[in-house]
């Protein structure tokens, strides 16, 4: 079963049909913009790409 992402949405609107914003993926850390309601739906049902590593793709926690 695949776990549910969490987003974070940051809405800006402009007057009656300008609307703009932000999608923030909690997990990764991608953020992607968009402007228009078609824009966010279309980022709410696709996965945001994840952010790359700082870590150059090590998991290991042996320096602690």
């Amino acid at each position: 079963m695949r776990m549910p992402r969490s987003y974070v949405a940051r809405i800006y609107r402009q007057g009656y049909q300008s609307l703009s914003g932000l999608v923030e993926d909690v997990h990764s850390g991608a953020k992607r913009p968009f402007r228009s309601l078609a824009e966010l739906i279309a980022l709410l049902r696709a996965p945001i790409a994840r952010a790359p590593t700082s870590r150059g793709g090590s998991d290991s926690h042996s320096d602690r």
